[in-house]
């Protein structure tokens, strides 16, 4: 499977899951993400205005090998277990 996603929160979401995933950098708070999630192999950038760099030409540019190299480096970057480590110090304080 494959998402086409903003590069906004939504993206740890997706690194969870290990969502290979296209992403569009819509806000400027988001361009550092984008440039991270790629640089480590996780998604890929597409733009809605440049040409050649859309979602077509990345979904040609798709292979097994990249959907699952991109899954495996995704899941890598979120384990999905931040709220079990956050009642751990919630608890390790006495605050529950």
């Amino acid at each position: 499977d494959l998402a086409i996603g903003a590069a906004g929160s939504t993206s740890w979401e997706r690194c969870a899951l290990g969502l290979p995933t296209l992403v569009v950098v819509l806000a400027m708070n988001q361009y550092e993400v984008a440039m991270n999630l790629e640089k480590s192999g996780a998604a890929t950038i597409v733009s809605l205005h440049e040409p050649g760099k859309g979602i077509k030409a990345a979904l040609l540019g798709m292979s097994g090998a990249l959907l699952e190299a991109q899954s495996h480096n995704a899941a890598l970057l979120v384990d999905g277990n931040g709220t079990q480590r956050v009642v751990e110090v919630l608890n390790d304080r006495g605050g529950l």
